[in-house]
């Protein structure tokens, strides 16, 4: 039985390191993806749920008002 050198023998280990090498020239190169851009195209198609960027909205002018003011208007016509 060999010892632990003979199992990471040097050459060996040279052969793998070129063999990585030639695999990342290989590999095609991927542009870092955007995870917000593909979750939101993912629920587009999977829910048919369309987010939208708040700064795409304008601002009303109509004032906000709490519900008891809107129960006072109602009640007082």
């Amino acid at each position: 039985m060999q010892g632990m050198q003979g199992l990471y023998e040097r050459d060996d280990r040279k052969q793998r390191e070129e063999a990585f090498r030639q695999l990342e020239k290989i590999k095609k190169k991927v542009p870092d993806l955007d995870y917000e851009k593909e979750l939101e195209q993912y629920r587009e198609e999977k829910y048919d749920i369309v987010t939208r960027n708040p700064k795409d909205f304008k601002y009303s002018s109509i004032e906000c008002i709490e519900t008891e003011q809107f129960c006072k208007m109602l009640n007082s016509n």
